[in-house]
């Protein structure tokens, strides 16, 4: 077995002892099952959005700056309130510092 295969092996192992720590009708539990099933699919991402989605922007909204964890190291602009996991590595990022950005 390749290095890559037992890494691959042993992340399996442990997301599935996660997985497993969750109460079955928990939360977490589906939005861990759905993360893996994105993870499926990893760069071949079907183009099924809503082609009529329309939004009024607003004139001011709160961006965040994040940080993700030290050892994926991403920093990047966020909406606050959006999702907050990082786009690189998928992990909760860390907001240092919220500012109003204006349209105008």
């Amino acid at each position: 077995m390749s290095p890559d295969a037992s890494d691959l092996d042993s992340l399996f192992a442990r997301v599935r002892e996660r997985y497993e720590r969750f109460e079955p009708d928990a939360e977490g539990r589906q939005r861990l099952l759905d993360h893996l099933r994105n993870l499926a699919r990893f760069d071949e991402e079907p183009l099924d959005y809503d082609q009529e989605a329309r939004s009024e922007f607003p004139d001011r909204l709160p961006v965040a700056y994040a940080v993700c964890h030290p050892e994926c190291g991403r920093a990047e602009f966020i909406v606050e309130g959006s999702t907050q996991a990082c786009q690189r590595c998928g992990g909760l990022m860390f907001r240092t510092d919220t500012r109003w950005y204006s349209s105008a």
